[in-house]
């Protein structure tokens, strides 16, 4: 109810000034990444690589594994962020099972150097030995390291 001191009085307001909508802008979209190397293609290259193996109760590179560590570096250039696995072996190391786990270790983490001082990032790169588990065929192909996509 209006009281009756207010009763036939109008009230006046002017309609705000519109001058349409505020303007609204839009940023351009980003240019398109580069499309990255499915990882079907990237463990099919690594697979392709070649092997990386090593002399008996070592953990120093050979001139072909160096080689081959060379190109895995090169694949996971183009592989935008694909992290690895490394996994190195001693099937055929005399001695306790933690000899040979050592070893494995040590041949790991040997590839992993050697893929960072390539270029590769560290953060990518997990490493780890399996000691004289798996065993191949013969001995010299169970001294060796294995690199697969995680």
């Amino acid at each position: 109810m209006v009281p009756p001191a207010l009763a036939g009085v109008g009230l006046w307001w002017p309609a705000p000034e519109t001058t349409g909508p505020p303007a609204i802008h839009v940023a351009p979209a980003p240019a398109p990444l580069e499309p990255a190397e499915p990882p079907v293609r990237i463990a099919a290259a690594l697979t392709s690589a070649g092997t990386i193996t090593f002399a008996a109760d070592s953990a120093v590179l050979t001139g072909s594994s160096a080689a081959t560590v060379g190109r895995v570096a090169h694949i996971l250039g183009t592989g935008a962020g694909a992290g690895v696995a490394i996994t190195g072996y001693a099937a055929d190391t005399p001695g306790p099972a933690a000899v040979a786990q050592q070893l494995s270790e040590r041949r790991a983490s040997v590839v992993a150097d050697a893929l960072v001082n390539a270029g590769v990032d560290r953060a990518r790169i997990v490493a780890g030995g399996r000691g004289a588990a798996d065993p191949l065929s013969t001995p010299a192909a169970s001294r060796r390291v294995e690199i697969s996509l995680r």
